[in-house]
């Protein structure tokens, strides 16, 4: 099986770390998935299933944590940002720095969860403000060309489809609602299963906590782990999709083989990085980390086609 006309009329850079063992897995999957169906997707969200740039603006756009606009129920929303700011500040090179000892890094990325999720227990925030502060933001997200298209493949091939996730489970909902009709439907019929950290609202207090396991980059493979144990008993193989060089840890509880994972890791790079000769070595250095972990390497903050083209071989064969 040749993916070589897919690749040649795909309008987006794509680098495969060794593309005959790519072809080579991806008809086993196939031929598999034909027999067993025993196929299912395990995605993160932020940055995988959203973009992290607008390149017609030249914008960083945000996450699941940044659609709080506290100003809507009567707050400060300078307060509420700087602080965010801050928390970003002082952890996020324990998420990105690979030399930090391991145990450091996951101690650090619990306590920059929890902060973050400290910052909405407040009486006046809602489980309806949400919406209501999305729809404000919502030049802030943008879901990636072509997912609607990808997932309702899946989900016509009675493929599950799991998002794990360190971000906010009430606002990856609302932003998939918009994007995916019946999506709310899907969940209830776990065709789609969201594992994310959850805020908790009483109705005469407003929001007053979160979920009491907090999720975040390094842990996940504990929770897959649960759920598929719960509902995917049989499922042998999995497409595994991330932007962080540890989303493919998410299936290391699992014990499978590499045998039995396809990767697919998207390589967000600033708009204003491409074509600066200055950034082309941190550039490339990221390409090759990647390519060490991923099969499949989107670069350049893309869309779903190049999956959507590969799922469509799954219903033609």
């Amino acid at each position: 099986m040749s993916i070589g006309p897919i690749l040649k009329n795909m309008n987006q850079l794509i680098e495969i770390a060794n593309i005959d063992d790519f072809s080579s897995k991806l008809q086993n999957f196939i031929t598999s998935f034909k027999n067993k169906k025993n196929l299912a997707v395990l995605t993160d969200f932020d940055f995988t299933i959203t973009k992290l740039y607008n390149y017609q603006k030249n914008k960083t756009l945000g996450s699941s944590y940044r659609f709080y606009d506290e100003s809507l129920i009567g707050g400060d929303q300078q307060k509420i940002t700087k602080a965010q700011d801050d928390l970003c500040k002082i952890y996020i090179n324990y998420e990105r720095d690979t030399s930090i000892d391991i145990k450091i890094r996951e101690e650090k990325m619990h306590e920059f969860y929890s902060k973050s999720l400290d910052i909405y227990i407040n009486p006046k925030f809602t489980r309806d403000s949400i919406g209501m502060m999305l729809e404000k933001l919502k030049d802030k997200f943008e879901i990636r060309k072509y997912l609607k298209e990808y997932f309702e493949l899946l989900i016509e091939l009675e493929i599950p489809i799991i998002i794990i996730s360190g971000g906010i489970k009430e606002v990856i909902i609302d932003l998939l609602k918009q994007s995916i009709q019946d999506f709310e439907l899907y969940c209830t019929q776990k065709k789609i299963l969201i594992i994310a950290n959850e805020l908790i609202f009483d109705k005469e207090k407003g929001c007053i906590g979160y979920s009491p396991d907090v999720i975040y980059t390094f842990n996940k493979s504990y929770f897959v782990k649960n759920i598929i144990e719960k509902n995917f008993p049989h499922i042998e193989n999995y497409l595994i999709f991330g932007d962080h060089l540890n989303d493919l840890d998410a299936a290391k509880d699992l014990n499978l083989s590499q045998e039995h994972i396809i990767g697919f890791g998207f390589i967000n790079i600033k708009p204003d990085y491409i074509g600066n000769e200055s950034k082309k070595k941190e550039i490339a250095k990221n390409i090759e980390d990647f390519k060490k972990v991923y099969d499949v390497n989107l670069i350049g903050d893309t869309d779903f086609l190049f999956m959507l083209k590969i799922m469509e071989m799954f219903k033609k064969n």
